[in-house]
């Protein structure tokens, strides 16, 4: 009957908290709720700030939770009266809500949100009995300026026993995302005692805090692009936005000496960062290159005899998570340094299997799995070179030269139409300033913008030919050009850029590219602007991009067409 007061007694403390925020009067709850589930797992905060007293179960008895934070370099505590030293954290606010206590805080630096989130749906009878409690900091900016702030949690193994000499253990078990530790009794007494007023001491508290991996951002950019392609353009705004700032926080958390952690709240932790080619892939730019190169510079320290391991605690490695932390490589020295100590693996592996993906990076032995079709990741870095390998199957398709076409192909030769700046200065208008909304259509004015011969950007660029300096993160281009009475074979841009441009024929969008290449190569015109293409006059307009690194810019148009059939082959003579 005491449990059935007990619940009412919290449902009438959330009622009254409703009708509070409805009537606009402030509610100071008897004591706070943090962690309510049951009568075992049950912590509540006895005082009027989360920092006036340590916090206790409800019978009143210690179980302790402790956050400390840093907030340039100061040190401060967030949750309960312990340690003593460390001062308190204004607090401004708390809100009980059914399934929430927020409490915020702020000082003349940052303001902070602390979150209890207990999922207490009665609609979903398994998530209202799955015993677990969200913990969730949100920090910003009051002064508008850079903080760095670090955030713990800590709890005392008092949640776990009845009374506080009982003897513990802890562990660190392995749950895949997550850094986990727990705590429970020794003895593990399971249901041996019984009367009121009893805190469980058997079965084990968790806490489990998500490990340095970035999937949630670069998904949520993804989602943003799909929202895009469906034509849903708000949501598309609101979960880029998401995804940007979600990204900046990560780089503020995870960020370590030349390297990010694998644990937020451990320095000198690291693992392979496997889902960041995927920022690339999809052109999310979410991330600066900056972040791809300082990791990769930090594998070369760290990889051993037979390659890159999984993190710190392993000499383990995954063939294809191995090949996506190192496909970002910007230069092939590097990405070789990375990328033979795994061919070294598959050549001189005891373990005389179809090739395991999961190896000893010391001996090169296989841990586990063999034959799986998950090595198909080796090929990451060709996917992540979008205009590479699109340029290789269509070469393959339409080869000339030495190399043997497939049986029913034609040899193909290319002939530049409009030339680039690889053998002669061109001129081109440009500005480095925003323009008017339809300057890359036809009737567009351009005589006010400068004049520079191609190719545009700064020197040092791989494949670059640098005729005019480029340094800026955007240079717009308008270029007339003039084709002949007979009409093109088979059109095709050739260019090189660095990075992600946009071009466009007599005012329709040709191409619309991401990243970046290291050389001249064929782009596909799209439809619609080739049709564009006309005896006379013609426009080619373009907008291109910088973030980080080399940047450069420089288009032509050349036209695909069958070569001459070479004279007959004839077998050797004997």
């Amino acid at each position: 009957m005491r449990n059935n007061v007990k619940c009412l007694a919290v449902l009438v403390l959330m009622a009254l908290t409703t009708l509070s925020r409805a009537g606009d009067i402030p509610f100071r709850p008897p004591a706070v709720p943090l962690v309510a589930h049951d009568p075992y797992f049950s912590i509540w905060s006895p005082a009027d700030e989360l920092t006036g007293a340590d916090t206790v179960h409800w019978t009143g008895k210690p179980q302790r939770l402790t956050s400390p934070a840093r907030i340039d370099g100061q040190a401060f505590r967030l949750i309960g009266a312990s340690p003593a030293d460390l001062p308190a954290f204004p607090q401004i606010g708390v809100r009980v809500w059914p399934t929430r206590t927020i409490c915020r805080f702020a000082n003349d630096k940052v303001q902070l949100t602390l979150t209890f989130l207990t999922p207490a749906l009665p609609g979903n009878l398994e998530l209202l009995a799955r015993p677990v409690t969200v913990l969730t900091w949100a920090v910003s900016s009051v002064d508008g300026r850079d903080h760095a702030v670090q955030l713990e949690c800590g709890m005392s193994a008092e949640v776990a026993v009845n009374t506080p000499d009982q003897p513990v253990t802890w562990a660190s078990p392995e749950i895949d995302g997550f850094l986990v530790r727990k705590v429970g009794s020794k003895a593990q007494r399971v249901l041996a005692r019984k009367g009121d007023d009893l805190r469980m001491d058997w079965g084990y508290a968790y806490m489990a805090a998500p490990v340095n991996q970035k999937p949630e951002v670069i998904g949520i950019g993804g989602y943003s692009q799909l929202c895009e392609m469906s034509g849903k353009h708000d949501d598309a705004r609101k979960y880029v936005a998401i995804a940007r700032d979600y990204a900046r926080k990560w780089q503020t958390m995870a960020g370590d000496d030349g390297h990010t952690r694998l644990a937020y709240d451990q320095p000198g932790t690291w693992g392979m960062k496997h889902n960041l080619i995927w920022d690339r892939i999809l052109g999310l730019n979410l991330f600066p290159d900056s972040i791809a190169d300082a990791e990769l510079a930090w594998y070369l320290k760290v990889q051993k005899k037979y390659g890159l391991p999984v993190d710190n605690r392993t000499d383990t490695s995954l063939i294809d998570w191995a090949l996506w932390s190192i496909a970002p490589a910007r230069s092939i020295q590097e990405f070789e340094e990375l990328v033979d100590p795994i061919f070294r693996y598959a050549d001189e592996t005891p373990s005389r299997v179809p090739l395991s993906d999961w190896f000893v990076t010391t001996d090169g032995r296989q841990r586990g799995f063999q034959a799986r079709p998950v090595v198909g990741g080796l090929f990451i870095r060709l996917l992540a070179d979008r205009p590479s390998w699109i340029r290789r199957v269509k070469q393959a398709a339409k080869v000339s030269g030495e190399w043997a076409p497939f049986p029913a192909s034609k040899p193909v030769t290319l002939r530049e139409v409009v030339p680039t700046a690889r053998l002669q200065p061109v001129l081109w208008r440009y500005t480095l300033d925003k323009p008017g909304d339809d300057w890359f259509k036809p009737d567009f004015d351009d005589s006010l913008w400068k004049q520079a011969p191609a190719g545009f950007g700064s020197e040092g660029t791989p494949g670059a030919v640098v005729r005019s300096e480029w340094r800026t993160d955007d240079i717009w281009l308008r270029r007339e050009f003039t084709l002949p009475d007979t009409p093109l074979k088979d059109p095709v841009l050739w260019m090189h850029y660095d990075e992600s441009p946009d071009i466009y024929l007599n005012g329709v969008l040709a191409a619309a590219l991401d990243g970046y290449v290291t050389e001249y190569g064929e782009v596909e015109i799209d439809p619609a602007a080739r049709a564009t293409l006309k005896p006379g006059r013609n426009l080619l307009a373009v907008h291109c991009r910088q973030t980080t690194g080399g940047q450069y810019i420089d288009v032509g148009l050349s036209d695909r067409e069958e070569a001459a059939p070479a004279g007959p082959m004839h077998p050797a003579s004997p």
